[in-house]
């Protein structure tokens, strides 16, 4: 599945947006989300950059478990969930 893409540069915009497509998507039986996101221009000044950084958090997310969202923060990792 391929990721949704926003351009978003403020944490707590992207924060707001990723408890919304959270609180969205649970209310569906049985469905759960995981949300990475990299923002511009901390995260990466590429495409290129901002997608692969936005995959490894993904994949944080993805570890800990249903319905939450990490930011890729550089060495800060900042964390979230519905």
């Amino acid at each position: 599945m391929r990721p949704i893409t926003a351009f978003i540069s403020d944490i707590s915009k992207a924060s707001g947006k990723a408890k919304a497509l959270l609180k969205a998507i649970s209310r569906a039986e049985g469905v759960t989300a995981r949300i990475g996101i990299a923002l511009y221009p901390n995260d990466g000044g590429t495409f290129e950059e901002l997608y692969d950084h936005t995959d490894v958090a993904m994949y944080r997310a993805k570890a800990r478990g249903g319905n939450c969202y990490e930011f890729h923060r550089g060495a800060e990792n900042w964390s979230g969930s519905h």
